[in-house]
């Protein structure tokens, strides 16, 4: 991925984390050994779709549950003990949302390129390693685990 769009993806989900969920998040420069993903097993994997001049071209998030479980608590004002799947799912759909949105702001000034409509899932058997052949993955640290973007398609919306 071009160093100026990695750069935009790094401040866009930084800036709507920080703003929206209180959450920092921050940018790995090397992929994580297997040691440091391995353990977390349960994911909600979000999917929203890019319309670049007509291809659909997929942007899939995968957050830890314990993280999505403190974006829920953050997003929605609520206890951790009001969490539920219907919860997790709408709030990581709505953060898919408004990352992809923020990015694409940034990165599609002349606004060539739209979001879908996302989509979420828990996924109870998450293994990155399908993931790690992906010129476009980006991995970020936050305190309540690894987030993982994975997407190639940044590049086809650069209207700057």
């Amino acid at each position: 991925m071009d160093a100026s769009i990695v750069n935009e993806v790094d401040q866009a989900i930084a800036d709507i984390f920080s703003t929206m969920f209180f959450i920092a998040l921050s940018p790995l420069l090397d992929l994580p050994k297997k040691e440091e993903w391995d353990a977390e097993k349960t994911f909600i994997a979000a999917t929203i779709n890019i319309n670049a001049k007509g291809n659909l071209l997929p942007i899939r998030l995968y957050f830890p549950k314990k993280l999505a479980q403190e974006i829920t608590v953050n997003f929605l004002g609520i206890d951790g003990d009001e969490v539920d799947d219907e919860k997790m799912l709408d709030s990581m759909q709505e953060a898919t949302n408004m990352t992809v949105g923020g990015l694409l702001g940034r990165i599609d000034p002349k606004a060539t390129c739209s979001i879908g409509i996302p989509e979420a899932k828990v996924i109870t058997d998450f293994s990155p390693e399908s993931l790690l052949d992906n010129p476009g993955l980006r991995v970020y640290q936050a305190e309540s685990g690894l987030l993982w973007l994975s997407s190639t398609t940044f590049h086809a919306c650069d209207s700057r």
